[in-house]
C-alpha cells in the first residue's frame, strides 16, 4: 500500500468512531445517575447522623434525669440505689 488509506479503512474508522463516542456517551449518563445517587446517599447519611446525634443527646438527658431522680428519693434504700445506678449506666 502506498500509505494513503482507502475509503472502506475510513469508513471503518468512522466506524469505530462513532462506536467509542456513543459508549463515552453512555458512560456519562451512568456517571451523571452514580454523582446524584452518591449525593443523595450523602444527604441520607447526614440525616442519619443527625437523628443518631439527637437520640444519643436525648438519652443522656433521660440518663441523668432519671439519676437525679433516683439520688433524691431518700426512701429507696442504698442497696436498691445501687442496682438502680447499674441499670441506668
Amino acid at each position: 500500500m502506498n500509505g494513503s488509506r482507502s475509503e472502506s479503512d475510513w469508513q471503518g474508522l468512522v466506524g469505530e468512531y462513532l462506536v467509542c463516542k456513543r459508549k463515552l456517551e453512555s458512560k456519562k449518563e451512568a456517571l451523571l445517575i452514580l454523582s446524584k445517587e452518591l449525593d443523595s446517599c450523602q444527604q441520607e447519611r447526614d440525616q442519619f447522623k443527625l437523628m443518631a446525634n439527637q437520640l444519643r443527646e436525648k438519652h443522656q438527658s433521660l440518663k441523668k434525669k432519671y439519676q437525679e431522680l433516683i439520688d433524691g428519693d431518700p426512701s429507696l434504700p442504698p442497696e436498691k440505689r445501687k442496682q438502680v445506678g447499674f441499670i441506668s449506666d
